[in-house]
């Protein structure tokens, strides 16, 4: 009986949920107000972030959703960010990467804001942490 309720115990740590993991450093970039904060999301070949867009006029200031990295090219130095998490939208993208001629340009669309706002790659507050980030998100759902 006694190696029944091991084995049961062993089996049911086999089939639980993997703790969700995040990357350790986040990507800033802003623009004038704007400002999005993309950490990765579970396993990096996934290709999956949490974003957060703040500084924009709507319920959705500093919301953070789940999103996909969707390349454009076949070196992906081309790319926009997809959430399907967004309420009243299929899709939306909020965040494109494009590679032009000596380097790469950066702007957003913040949610449900159908104007184009041009970005720059910032630093990182030092105050950041990925695992508040992460409850944060969670605490949104």
């Amino acid at each position: 009986m006694k190696e029944m309720l091991i084995g049961i115990v062993l089996m049911a740590g086999i089939f639980s949920v993997q703790a969700e993991t995040v990357g350790k450093i986040a990507q800033v970039y802003q623009g004038g107000d704007v400002k999005v904060t993309f950490l990765r999301y579970g396993d990096a070949k996934n290709e999956e972030y949490l974003l957060q867009v703040s500084g924009i006029d709507n319920e959705f200031d500093g919301l953070i959703l789940k999103h996909k990295k969707v390349c454009g090219n076949t070196d992906c130095s081309t790319f926009k960010m997809e959430t399907k998490d967004l309420k009243g939208k299929k899709r939306w993208w909020t965040f494109h990467q494009e590679k032009v001629w000596g380097g790469s340009t950066y702007y957003a669309f913040p949610y449900l804001i159908d104007k184009r706002v041009n970005l720059y790659k910032t630093k990182v507050d030092d105050k950041f942490n990925p695992l508040k980030f992460l409850e944060t998100y969670k605490r949104q759902k």
